[in-house]
């Protein structure tokens, strides 16, 4: 239905959360500190980051994308993806893509993260991508369908 790239859009599927990767290497000490935020005051994962480290995985992955010298738009959707609307170059459909599709997953408890049910659908961004909320739960549907029958080959 999108005017989107899909060879793309699967590049920066895998590239979104590659500070987190970075990250993990370093800040093993803070990982229990970054928690304790997010669960004592309520904030998403990389907002606790950003509060403790001074800045997030999505700023680290994209500071590695351009010493990689990976296109500006891949560059910047992976930096603005929790923020679609910061500024000019993050409001773009990769980066609204990339926000619905972490929000999903994150939202079913796949990934790093203790703030999996923490995230709230942006609306206005359904809209945009002409989304029915319907859609998205048959989209969630899908996906669980989907897992369980990857979960079921890991025991054959």
């Amino acid at each position: 239905k999108l005017p989107i790239d899909i060879e793309k859009i699967f590049v920066i599927g895998l590239l979104h959360d590659i500070g987190k990767i970075i990250l993990s290497q370093y800040i093993e000490d803070k990982i229990e500190e970054i928690n304790y935020h997010v669960a004592k005051e309520n904030l998403l994962f990389y907002e606790a980051e950003k509060k403790i480290l001074g800045f997030n995985h999505a700023e680290v992955g994209s500071m590695l994308l351009n010493k990689w010298k990976i296109p500006k738009d891949i560059i910047n959707t992976v930096k603005y993806h929790h923020n679609p609307y910061e500024n000019k170059e993050s409001n773009t459909l990769y980066t609204k893509v990339v926000y619905l599709a972490d929000i999903l997953v994150n939202s079913l408890a796949i990934g790093i993260g203790y703030d999996c049910k923490k995230f709230i659908m942006n609306s206005l961004i359904l809209d945009e991508l002409n989304i029915k909320t319907e859609e998205i739960n048959d989209i969630i549907e899908q996906f669980i369908i989907k897992i369980d029958l990857i979960n079921l080959l890991d025991f054959v």
